[in-house]
C-alpha cells in the first residue's frame, strides 16, 4: 500500500500545544462513509449480527486514515439514548446510502418534566451501545503503533439535548420550562463526561474530542 505520509501522532500533539510540527497535520472530526468507500474502492460497514463485519470495518477505517496521511483514527461512541423522533426519505445523492434520516424538529422523546422522568436514561456503565464498545475494542487491536485514536461521545451536549427534545419543543421549553432545560443539559452532560472519562483510560486513545453543531439556518 502507498501512503501519502508516514503517520506520527506526536505531530498532531505538537500542533495542539502551539508548537511547530514537521508539517501541518491533517484533522477531520470524521469522514463520511461514502467518501471513504469511494477512495478505497470497496464498500464496508457494520452488521451487528455479523461480528466479522466489525473487524473488516476497523481494518478499512485504519487503512483509509493511514493511506491519506492522517496521524490518528477517529472513534465516535454511539450513546445509549434511544429516540424515535426520526424522519426518513430516499437518498438521491451521488454516493447514496439508500435512505437519509434526520430529526423530526417538531416532536421529541422528552418535551416536558414528565417525559424526562419516564425516559429510559442509561445506568452508569451502560452509556455506550454494545456494538460501539465492540467496535472500539476491535479498533484498539487493529491500530498501528504510530497512530492513536481520537475518541469521544457521539454528538455534543447541545446536539444530544436537541435530538432528544426536538428543535421546536426545545425552543419552547427555554421559555416555558427552563428547569427542564437545566435538567436535560445536566443529564446529557454527565453521560458524555462518563463516556469520555472511560475512553480516556486506554493507552491507544491519544485525545478526547467533541463536536457540537450549533448551526441552524445560517451556519455554525
Amino acid at each position: 500500500m502507498i501512503y501519502m505520509r508516514k503517520p506520527k501522532f506526536e505531530r498532531l500533539l505538537k500542533a495542539l500545544m502551539l508548537e511547530e510540527p514537521d508539517r501541518v497535520p491533517f484533522y477531520e472530526l470524521f469522514v463520511d462513509q461514502e467518501v471513504m468507500e469511494a477512495i478505497l474502492g470497496v464498500r464496508f460497514g457494520i452488521d451487528p449480527s455479523k461480528r466479522e463485519t466489525v473487524k473488516e470495518y476497523c481494518r478499512r477505517l485504519v487503512e483509509f486514515y493511514r493511506k491519506l496521511g492522517y496521524d490518528y483514527v477517529p472513534f465516535s461512541a454511539p450513546l445509549n439514548l434511544p429516540r424515535s423522533n426520526i424522519l426518513t426519505a430516499k437518498d438521491t445523492a451521488l454516493y447514496s446510502r439508500g435512505f437519509r434520516s434526520w430529526q423530526n424538529e417538531h416532536r421529541g422523546e422528552i418535551e416536558n418534566i414528565e417525559d424526562y422522568y419516564e425516559y429510559p436514561w442509561p445506568e452508569k456503565g451502560h452509556e455506550i451501545l454494545p456494538i460501539g464498545l465492540e467496535t472500539f475494542n476491535e479498533l484498539r487491536k487493529t491500530l498501528p503503533e504510530d497512530m492513536k485514536i481520537l475518541a469521544g461521545a457521539g454528538g455534543g451536549v447541545l446536539e444530544n439535548v436537541m435530538w432528544l427534545m426536538g428543535t421546536v419543543p426545545f425552543a419552547k421549553a427555554i421559555y416555558r420550562e427552563p428547569k427542564l432545560i437545566e435538567m436535560m443539559f445536566n443529564s446529557v452532560g454527565s453521560i458524555i463526561e462518563r463516556v469520555d472519562a472511560y475512553l480516556a483510560e486506554f493507552d491507544e486513545v491519544g485525545g478526547i474530542v467533541m463536536g457540537d453543531d450549533m448551526g441552524y439556518k445560517r451556519g455554525t
